[in-house]
């Protein structure tokens, strides 16, 4: 069964809050539905990886995608979109520490992306209310094969 939603998650050297991220995205996600976490490690140079590592172990739901070195944010949002397995992708950027924000940026066809908006349009998670401004399908492409888990 695939997950109803996959989140991605670009890090880079985020070794101090990655432990309390994974617990606040867990604790939200599982309000929603079957989903996977997406960590897109981008080269960092701390302890992020073997953090991660550590949560993968525990958390069947974590996937890790790991750069050899930055490749830069598009680049990890890119693979793990490419790499993620759910009816809808959400992105999580991540900026020292703070959570920028987050959206729908896929899903499998307009119905979904529909009900999607109505669905979640104004509803509130922890304590802040979501806006939809758009969910459509993206156009049929090819995954990537250049990434690999």
């Amino acid at each position: 069964m695939n997950p109803l939603i996959s989140l991605v998650i670009p890090i880079f050297n985020e070794e101090e809050n990655i432990r309390e991220l994974h617990e606040r995205s867990k604790k939200t996600l599982e309000k929603i539905g079957p989903h996977e976490i997406i960590f897109v490690n981008d080269g960092s140079r701390d302890k992020t990886f073997e953090k991660i590592l550590e949560l993968a172990d525990k958390d069947k739901g974590v996937k890790i995608i790991d750069f050899s070195r930055n490749f830069g944010h598009q680049t990890a949002i890119t693979a793990g979109i490419d790499n993620s397995q759910g009816e809808a992708v959400v992105i999580m950027d991540r900026e020292r520490g703070v959570s920028k924000g987050f959206g729908f940026v896929s899903m499998t066809n307009n119905a979904e992306a529909d009900a999607a908006v109505e669905m979640w349009n104004g509803k509130e998670v922890d304590g802040r209310a979501l806006t939809v401004n758009e969910a459509r399908p993206q156009e049929s492409r090819p995954r990537r094969d250049n990434f690999r888990r």
